[in-house]
């Protein structure tokens, strides 16, 4: 599970970083049998949807690795930014993503 809770919380911070540019907090918490990790930012705009894998990008790929290692994932907007949280299981299951 650290790992795959590294791996969520450092896509979800590197999409602040990337796209709202803002400071952001980071909350990791017991959520009952589940780990919740939220990072909240300071830009109204919701976040871009998971896109189709593009083979020849390199980038890109930050949700859709969120969605896949996580048994949920989701948005609570505010009025001066939003929330983007994901609940890891206890024993989350490995995920390969293959582009074709």
């Amino acid at each position: 599970m650290a790992d795959d809770a590294e791996l969520v919380a450092n896509e979800l911070v590197a999409n602040v970083a990337d796209h709202a540019g803002t400071p952001c907090t980071l909350t990791v918490s017991m959520n009952g049998e589940e780990l919740l990790i939220e990072v909240r930012d300071f830009y109204p705009c919701p976040p871009l949807q998971p896109q189709p894998v593009d083979p020849s990008s390199r980038r890109g790929r930050g949700l859709q690795v969120v969605a896949a290692v996580s048994s949920r994932w989701g948005v609570t907007a505010f009025h001066d930014g939003k929330s983007v949280w994901a609940l890891l299981p206890q024993a989350s299951p490995r995920v390969v993503l293959h582009a074709r």
